[in-house]
């Protein structure tokens, strides 16, 4: 039995780890399916990269491409000239806490426009989900050596989910060319594989994944008529979603085996909770007309979801259970941006990302107990998709960071207290 809602979400253990921004949503800061134009610009014919992109690993002979950019020597990046040395709290108005988020290189020549999704299970085993010009890719961290891409991993348009554990097994969810649904499935060390989807109904995108074990995993994306459970035999079932859906873009695993999504609804295009026990999946609807953008459930039962309005107010939201009061009630925050990400490490303690509106930055804001605080973040940040924590409580984000005349390039941040 869940108890009524409170601040106690321990992103801890490969399950409740993915409630700290396992998947993403794919609308949040950059057009997953937007023209190449701009795309190969510091690649060559092909995509072997000529030059070092804002925010990847640069050296002497391997110089940055953007002019306005250098390579800072402390961090190998490179980043914005005045930003070297500094960063920001966007001028948010909210006191420091000291902390900051320092940069990490994520290497590579695929053109990762973005990264989406984070999986953080173990210290060693770091995961997130990006999307390039017709090639969706895995990255896992190598300590201070950065983010690179995993080896193996399927052809992909797009990879808009993942979900990893401790041991090295992971899921990944997206599509590839033509509008046809992927589920990648395997290990991070190798044998990652496209699994065979034709026993299913048609699907255009999964967005959201979720496993139960290392061969058994629940993903779904659009249409969102049915959620897909992947069989530890390696065969589908299909598991019905309530009525008037129009996608499922997020997932994350929650107590006693409970899965919490969220999902779109036809009625007025607005934000809906699922939540599956035992393969039957339950609509919670949230009060007023809301976009929710990122979920976190926690061991002792108790939820999150953040979003915003329609008038672009950011807005929390707490699980209640049980009686008249259930469902998902409003949790207070202060005046802010559609909020983008959360996670909370330990119990009393939460994070979450707020979106660069104005022509301001994108914040990082901690709550303890009500008092909410600003993170430095480093210059040049656009989008934060997701936050996640291992289980000794260090943190990470990824999202994406802006590019004169493309999509984007991909953002890899470390908390720093």
């Amino acid at each position: 039995m869940r108890t009524r809602f409170g601040l106690l979400l321990p992103c801890l253990g490969a399950a409740v780890l993915t409630a700290c921004s396992s998947s993403s949503n794919p609308d949040a800061g950059f057009d997953a399916g937007a023209p190449d134009g701009g795309f190969d610009a510091g690649f060559d014919g092909g995509l072997n990269p000529t030059c070092a992109p804002p925010g990847t690993a640069c050296e002497p002979t391997f110089p940055c491409c953007d002019a306005n950019d250098i390579c800072d020597p402390s961090s190998g990046l490179c980043v914005p000239d005045a930003g070297v040395s500094g960063g920001t709290t966007g001028g948010s108005g909210f006191p420091s806490d000291g902390a900051q988020w320092v940069q990490e290189a994520v290497k590579g020549g695929t053109g990762i426009i973005g990264l989406t999704a984070l999986s953080t299970p173990s210290p060693t085993v770091q995961v997130a989900a990006g999307t390039a010009p017709a090639l969706g890719t895995l990255v896992s961290r190598s300590g201070d050596a950065g983010w690179s891409p995993v080896t193996g991993t399927p052809p992909a348009s797009a990879l808009l989910g993942v979900w990893a554990d401790s041991s090295g097994d992971v899921f990944a969810a997206g599509a590839v060319d033509g509008g046809t649904a992927l589920l990648v499935a395997g290990r991070l060390d190798g044998g990652l594989k496209a699994v065979g989807l034709d026993a299913g109904p048609p699907l255009s995108e999964l967005q959201a994944v979720v496993g139960l074990g290392p061969n058994e995993a629940v993903a779904a994306g659009i249409p969102a008529a049915n959620a897909l459970h992947l069989l530890p035999d390696g065969g589908l079932a299909l598991e019905p979603l309530p009525g008037g859906l129009t996608r499922v873009y997020r997932m994350v695993t929650g107590p006693n085996g409970f899965i919490y999504a969220l999902a779109d609804s036809s009625n007025a295009q607005i934000s809906v909770i699922l939540e599956r026990d035992g393969g039957v999946w339950t609509e919670f609807p949230v009060l007023g007309a809301v976009n929710l953008s990122d979920i976190a459930a926690g061991s002792t039962g108790d939820v999150l979801a953040v979003g915003d309005d329609d008038n672009g107010n950011g807005l929390a939201f707490g699980f209640v259970d049980g009686g008249v009061d259930g469902g998902f009630t409003s949790y207070p925050t202060p005046a802010l941006p559609p909020l983008t990400a959360i996670c909370e490490p330990q119990e009393g303690e939460l994070f979450v990302a707020a979106a660069a509106v104005g022509g301001n930055p994108p914040l990082i804001l901690r709550d303890q107990g009500g008092v909410w605080q600003a993170e430095t973040l480093p210059a040049g940040a656009e989008t934060i998709s997701a936050i996640a924590s291992d289980p000794q409580g260090d943190l990470f984000a990824v999202g994406v960071q802006p590019c004169g005349g493309c999509a984007g390039y991909p953002l890899a941040l470390r908390r720093v207290p």
